[in-house]
């Protein structure tokens, strides 16, 4: 169970928040582990199966949570900290470094209501010609957006290394790139995927999404600098303790959870698993 410490009742700054953590006092600063008598000042590990200063269970420095009532606060909290505090703290780039991770795509804290607020805070309009509409979403060149579904036909074009000019075939479900060019008169526009340029016609835009903000499910493989997950009540089975855990698996330095309490005590204890139906056990079965 983690409770919530703070150390004044005003406005603070980050370094003031921690949490206990199975017993463990963890500040924005790193963590900071209960001595044990037999453990050697270097090199013994701890219960988390880590050195002293390798980041316990999770290999991270830093978790703390921010606690917020309702959905309208933690998307204004949430907003506050990618787009001010956490660029600033960590030294980071708000878009290639911080990750919002949400338990559902609806709601007022969802990823598509978190994802039109961040983009408006982050790439905000500047000139009609550098944005295309499409349905219910607008992409604007440096945004930030994330590939739903594979496309093993889509050709790129290799930007960096020993391979750079070549082209290839295949952008796939999870990869996250940012637009570096809209052409509205010929229809298409141009995305970086890491060392990889792909021209996607206006047709294809369905297959694209904003990506300032996820979902957990869709996190799942992904890590990043820093994740900011919003806490709250939604569905019960996306309330788990196996999605609380694969959101904060997913950052490399830091973890940040804004909500309720009582959600977040919610979701520690369910243990819920959902059955899988497969045929696989009848398959191995008669295959012996």
């Amino acid at each position: 169970w983690i409770e919530l410490y703070n150390n004044t009742d005003k406005e603070i700054d980050l370094k003031d928040w921690y949490i206990l953590f199975n017993e463990t006092k963890i500040t924005l600063s790193g963590i900071i582990y209960p001595e044990k008598k037999d453990e050697k000042e270097n090199g013994e590990k701890n219960e988390g199966g880590r050195g002293r200063g390798e980041g316990g269970d999770f290999a991270l420095s830093s978790y703390f949570i921010i606690e917020r009532k309702t959905q309208k606060e933690i998307v204004e909290t949430i907003c506050t900290l990618v787009c001010e505090k956490l660029p600033k703290y960590l030294n980071a780039d708000p878009k290639e470094d911080i990750q919002v991770l949400c338990p559902s795509r609806k709601g007022i804290a969802g990823s598509v209501n978190l994802n039109k607020v961040l983009q408006d805070r982050l790439n905000p309009k500047k000139d009609k010609s550098k944005e295309v509409i499409f349905k219910e979403n607008v992409f604007r060149i440096e945004d930030k957006v994330m590939q739903i579904r594979n496309n093993y036909s889509i050709e790129y074009i290799i930007t960096k290394g020993a391979e750079k000019g070549k082209s290839s075939t295949g952008i796939f479900n999870g990869d996250i790139g940012f637009i570096n060019h809209i052409n509205k008169e010929e229809g298409y526009l141009k995305i970086t995927f890491d060392d990889r340029e792909v021209e996607y016609d206006f047709t294809l835009l369905d297959d694209l999404e904003l990506s300032y903000a996820m979902t957990v499910h869709k996190s799942q493989g992904s890590e990043f600098k820093c994740i900011v997950m919003p806490i709250y009540n939604t569905y019960p089975m996306l309330m788990t303790k196996n999605l609380l855990y694969t959101a904060v698996t997913r950052a490399k330095e830091l973890v940040v959870l804004v909500g309720s309490k009582e959600a977040l005590s919610y979701m520690v204890k369910n243990d819920r698993e959902t059955m899988r139906y497969s045929g696989l056990c009848e398959f191995l079965t008669n295959s012996q």
